[in-house]
């Protein structure tokens, strides 16, 4: 393997290191995310750690009999997306995820770190781990590589230098690993290879005869028996023969696995352990294990504790294994109704979001949902008739929630009493009544009417209805359209009332009108050269404000524009937006003005600051917004993404902690290579969080950093509009714990 230069140069921001303080989880934020499935399970005396899918880590307490859930967050895991999980000899646990490389908390518990690209993996995207004493072997979907207990001290396939990895291996997507003594067998979607590690693995060769399929999925060993899964089967490596033979006896196998020294399967016909005798060998049934039905999705993940307790994993529940084939069940905390989300709405102590096909869910502490299922009968008064493609949401001030079920209902209800009581203001029964559902947008006049923008899921084919409006009482009052009444246009991406009681309409490529009188409405066009044919994604009010967002620009118009008014501000903006975005804006009360795109979550505060959260420096679950909406109360901050609901609450403040004495971090690679896809610059140092501001030889700040996780806080060269920046020297600011340090950094066409 080839010797990796971690960095090619290195610059020291400060040298005393001073006791590093223990991650604690940003009150600021709070994070829901609904759990599916677990990828891999590790249990020993007092605790099981459970890696999922897309909900981040578990931590089941066997003592307290509780969870602890650990997301993805600055001085955390770097991903919710987890594959795989491992303890090293040191007592280091080792998650690997899908995309953000590993994520490795010390032995202490106090502090995490990652291993990632930068450091030499061949992939972000790893899927294998196998601990060998304090080293690490770490599979990706592009190559593994070794980790040393220092650094990446190599990786294959290493650019055509080692000849025998090559041509052992057509397929360099690793899923299996075992170092076994001398020998290092590597699994992969096109068969297996083996080297020799006293030969510096430079004797690559195929071991795959045998095999009936050589996509393999899993390598395993209890220390004396080596197995692949393949297909269906589970093959064993008989070395008396060189070749790979079935072991029957589990039926057909979906999962394979090792634990405390032994090797387990799931599969159709449950749970087994491999047992080996002197004279004998086999697999035995683990009794009352659960197994996968046509009803789940995903197939059993299980380990064994050291002392022999079995644990399993199913869907979003821990089993545990209690005696005679009783086991207890333990499910994850629950969270929205689904993670791909399309609205949140915000009415008093509640918030409610939706989603495309999962169906509807309420938060006040805990959630209460009203699944996708069809309704028939008299039950129907108490819930929808099927809450499916739920893409527009709207509460009144009478507490009245609105929801439109796209091609199958729009539904109002009121949930403040003991039994929900819900009225199906328009079923779908026709073509015209399927149109009447397809609500977007929402605004409430004045006088207490209820106007909605329409939208089509059939853009270019058939054309939406404009404006629905319903009176404060539900009642329908009537349509307005682009040919019965003089609108801009009928598909309709933003609807706002502002204070001096006007209601605004922006359009996707038809600008935008106001309405003087929404009693006697009178649609005027906003006829300014930039506005006409406009594409308006979202619009919302403050105070005598309106803000328009359209794909690249931020607008602010005076509530009591003219026909002829330019926008007071503009705001370049960077992201684009959703398709299915239709609440993208938020204004906060103090002014702030919440902007969500395909790019994060950006802020506009009063006075021309500017802040952007993303997944790269901020808890918020995906980069994809899809609906803010801000809790007048509070001022929190409810952000519905492509994979979860986050909370911000903007008016938190730390507790104080501690000045440091020193602080000790570095700045790699300087000087930096500048190129069209910019670079990546990494902070490293002895704090877990760092926060860091960019600046250029005029002072100019250029870019923001807040909170990202000791050696993940990666500056990708650009501003905080996105743009590369020019080559020269720049100046970064770390700090971290009541300490700052600067260093210069040079970069390089």
């Amino acid at each position: 393997m080839r010797v990796l230069a971690l960095v090619p140069a290195a610059f020291a921001l400060a040298v005393a290191a001073g006791a590093a303080a223990a991650a604690s989880v940003p009150a600021a934020w709070q994070t829901f995310i609904r759990p599916g499935e677990f990828t891999a399970l590790l249990a020993d005396d007092d605790q099981v750690w459970g890696a999922t899918a897309e909900a981040g880590l578990a931590r089941w307490d066997r003592r307290d009999a509780r969870f602890e859930i650990i997301r993805r967050q600055p001085g955390a895991i770097a991903s919710n997306r987890l594959t795989a999980i491992v303890r090293d000899r040191s007592g280091r646990l080792w998650v690997a995820t899908d995309g953000a490389g590993v994520s490795r908390r010390s032995a202490d518990g106090r502090r995490w770190d990652v291993v990632n690209l930068l450091d030499g993996l061949p992939s972000d995207s790893v899927r294998v781990l196998e601990a060998s004493g304090d080293t690490m072997w770490i599979g990706t979907t592009q190559g593994f590589a070794l980790w040393n207990g220092h650094q990446v001290s190599g990786s294959l396939p290493d650019d055509g230098i080692t000849a025998s990895f090559d041509t052992t291996f057509s397929s360099a997507s690793v899923t299996g690993i075992v170092h076994a003594g001398d020998s290092l067998w590597i699994g992969t979607r096109r068969g297996i290879g083996l080297a020799r590690v006293s030969h510096q693995l430079g004797d690559w060769r195929p071991v795959s005869d045998g095999l009936a399929d050589t996509d393999v999925r899993a390598l395993a060993s209890d220390g004396r028996a080596l197995f692949a899964h393949a297909g269906a089967d589970v093959y064993r490596w008989r070395e008396e023969l060189a070749r790979w033979v079935v072991e029957p006896g589990a039926g057909a196998v979906h999962r394979l696995t090792d634990a405390s020294g032994v090797v387990l399967v799931t599969g159709e016909s449950g749970a087994f352990r491999w047992f080996q005798t002197a004279t004998d060998s086999g697999w035995t049934a683990i009794a009352g294990a659960p197994a996968a039905t046509p009803a789940t999705r995903d197939d059993p993940e299980i380990t064994l504790t050291p002392d022999g307790q079995v644990f399993a994993a199913l869907g979003d529940t821990l089993f545990e294994a209690l005696g005679s084939g009783v086991w207890g069940a333990h499910p994850l905390p629950p969270g929205p109704p689904g993670n791909d989300l399309r609205q949140v709405v915000v009415e008093g102590s509640r918030v409610y979001v939706t989603t495309d096909h999962l169906g509807v869910g309420r938060y006040d502490g805990a959630w209460r949902y009203w699944p996708p299922v069809s309704c028939a009968g008299a039950e129907c008064d108490t819930t929808f008739l099927r809450p499916l493609f739920a893409n527009g949401m709207f509460a009144d001030r009478s507490g009245r929630k609105w929801v439109g079920c796209w091609s199958i209902a729009l539904e109002s209800f009121r949930d403040d009493g003991p039994t929900p009581e819900f009225t199906h203001e328009v079923v779908v029964v026709d073509a015209l009544s399927e149109r009447r559902s397809w609500v977007g947008c929402a605004t409430q006049d004045l006088n207490g009417a209820v106007w909605f923008g329409m939208d089509t899921a059939q853009k270019g084919d058939i054309d939406p209805l404009g404006l629905e409006v319903y009176e404060g009482s539900g009642a329908y009052r009537a349509n307005y359209n682009q040919f019965n009444n003089g609108l801009s246009g009928n598909l309709v991406h933003g609807l706002a009332t502002t204070r001096n009681g006007r209601v605004w309409i922006g359009y996707d490529d038809g600008g935008l009108d106001f309405v003087a009188d929404p009693a006697n409405p009178f649609f005027e066009h906003v006829l300014s050269t930039d506005v006409a044919g406009l594409s308006v994604r979202g619009l919302a009010s403050h105070g005598d404000s309106l803000w328009l967002v359209t794909n690249t620009q931020l607008w602010r118009y005076g509530a009591s524009a003219v026909a002829s008014s330019q926008p007071a501000e503009r705001i370049p903006l960077r992201g684009g937006m959703p398709q299915l975005a239709f609440k993208p804006l938020a204004v906060s009360p103090d002014g702030a003005v919440w902007v969500g795109t395909s790019a994060g979550l950006r802020l506009f505060r009063p006075g021309g600051a500017i802040d952007s959260f993303l997944t790269a420096n901020s808890p918020i679950p995906d980069d994809e917004i899809h609906a803010v909406a801000v809790d007048p109360a509070s001022g929190a901050v409810w952000i519905a993404t492509a994979a979860g609901l986050a909370r911000f609450d903007p008016a938190y403040v730390s507790p104080p902690r501690p000045p440091r004495a020193a602080l000790h971090a570095r700045v790699y690679p300087n000087p930096a290579l500048l190129t069209g896809l910019g670079i990546q610059l990494r902070i490293a140092g002895d704090a877990e969080i760092f926060s860091a501001e960019v600046y250029d030889l005029q002072g100019r700040r250029v870019r923001r950093f807040r909170n990202a996780v000791n050696g993940a806080l990666v500056w990708d060269g650009r501003d905080d509009d996105g743009q590369l920046v020019d080559p020269g020297i720049y100046f970064v600011r770390a700090e971290a714990e009541g300490r700052s340090v600067v260093a210069r950094v040079a970069l390089l066409r």
